[in-house]
């Protein structure tokens, strides 16, 4: 069941939803208690919403921010798709910044090499670019801790939607 699109009943809809959730956890269904539980998130985003014509606060905007990153990032903790290719994408962004800024040396490595080498959690760039033509440069390690940062939130996430339909 998909909530109203106007989000006029979304008050009842939560509440129904969340004595399915509970009913669903009882009897262990960790993939139906995630469903629920993305359609309840739905109800507060409408319910933000209505909220957000009559008063504009800044908790309001944080609300609606985390339930924008949850929807985006992993469609509300129900796909892992989501963030595996959040993180694919990042890391060719990556790639192509490092590129773009790297492949005027004569001992840059390579596009492929460095997409491949953003996936590894403990590589470092200056090595993987190699030192000579990185340098001692506070750029690559800036990009280097920004990326190690996203990439490793994105393998969280993957990870963390794996163990919830696990039932771990």
């Amino acid at each position: 069941q998909d909530v109203d699109a106007k989000g006029q009943f979304a008050l009842e809809n939560k509440n129904q939803f969340l004595k399915l959730k509970e009913q669903a956890t009882e009897r262990g269904d960790t993939f139906q208690e995630g469903i629920f539980r993305r359609e309840i998130i739905k109800c507060e985003a409408h319910l933000l919403r209505q909220e957000g014509r009559f008063c504009t606060s800044l908790q309001i905007f944080q609300d609606r921010t985390i339930i924008f990153i949850s929807w985006l990032a992993t469609n509300y903790g129900t796909s892992w798709l989501y963030p595996f290719k959040f993180l694919v994408l990042i890391n060719f962004l990556f790639a192509l910044l490092i590129y773009a800024t790297y492949s005027g040396n004569e001992c840059f490595t390579g596009l492929d090499y460095v997409f491949l080498e953003l996936f590894n959690p403990v590589s470092d760039l200056s090595k993987t670019i190699g030192i000579k033509c990185a340098g001692d440069s506070s750029w690559l390690s800036f990009l280097n801790v920004t990326q190690k940062v996203v990439a490793g939130s994105l393998v969280f996430m993957t990870g963390r939607v794996f163990l919830r339909y696990s039932g771990k």
